[in-house]
């Protein structure tokens, strides 16, 4: 299968998985997306893991504890390339602002839409990203 064909399914799976589900820490959360789709393009997740936490400083106190102040330097860690929201391609994490200090993490879909947790909407939805400051790592 080629790598662009991995990544399509690589994002349908993430959206049949997570789309329209509430956000819950530890399960159903930005982290857990991530890890997701990481592992659906043959990667290993460096990022706690299901069940480790169950609230979002739960959550950054697991990943201090494996040794990363961010979720920004853990994906890092990986070997991810970072590049620019314009080039993102499906199956790519998308880094924003999000809440507490933390970013929150979305996949990018294909025509330019990404799927993730955003504050005016309860459940994880497809969303059009439209932030110049967000950080892009290529899952490929």
């Amino acid at each position: 299968m080629t790598t662009l064909l991995r990544r399509h399914a690589a994002a349908d799976a993430v959206v049949r998985r997570f789309k329209d589900r509430p956000l819950r820490a530890g399960t159903n959360d930005c982290v857990r997306m991530a890890s997701f789709v990481l592992r659906k393009l043959g990667y290993g997740s460096k990022l706690p893991k299901s069940g480790e936490y169950r609230s979002m400083v739960g959550g950054l106190r697991r990943l201090n504890a494996l040794g990363f102040d961010s979720v920004e330097a853990a994906l890092d860690s990986m070997g991810l390339v970072r590049t620019t929201l314009a080039r993102a391609l499906p199956g790519d994490i998308i880094a924003v602002p999000g809440e507490d200090a933390l970013p929150a993490l979305w996949i990018a879909l294909p025509n330019g839409r990404a799927l993730g947790w955003h504050q005016d909407s309860d459940c994880c939805a497809i969303i059009q990203p439209t932030l110049t400051d967000a950080i892009v790592w290529s899952v490929i």
